[in-house]
């Protein structure tokens, strides 16, 4: 490992920011050809989807390291963001508006996400999958009003 990173901090950053690629490019490929609020559904759907089927990679990805200090997995995170913000652009009147709607939408998405692989739905009357998909379209009527 060594002859390509310098230490276990590099090696983790490489991991991340090739994860970070992976979402951002398989959302991409979900989107091609639709826009509105269906894109805005694919994309929850399957950031959902993704960070639920590597949990240990989510983690280390949305846990395991302090983006402000690590500038070139910042870049990497910001193309997961730019996504989304050019989603939910239409639908607003401002930057600020832009980046306020992106936050409450990724807020719902890692937050589901995050209390799914913690176990925290599993005993729930309602399924995890059902909320998610309540809180979803919530957040989508929010932004997209």
């Amino acid at each position: 490992m060594y002859p390509y990173f310098t230490d276990k901090e590099e090696l983790k950053i490489a991991v991340i920011n090739d994860f970070l690629d992976s979402l951002t490019e398989q959302i991409k490929e979900e989107l091609q050809g639709i826009s509105g609020k269906e894109a805005l559904r694919i994309y929850g759907r399957k950031l959902h989807e993704l960070l639920l089927i590597q949990p240990r990679l989510t983690r280390l990805a949305f846990g395991g390291i302090d983006y402000s200090q690590k500038e070139e997995a910042r870049n990497h995170f910001k193309d997961l963001v730019e996504l989304l913000e050019s989603l939910i652009e239409p639908f607003t009147k401002n930057d600020v508006d832009v980046i306020n709607r992106a936050r409450l939408y990724r807020a719902v998405i890692f937050g589901y996400a995050q209390n799914e692989l913690w176990g925290l739905f599993k005993l729930a009357l309602v399924p995890a999958q059902t909320s998610f998909e309540f809180t979803l379209e919530e957040a989508i009527a929010t932004i997209t009003a």
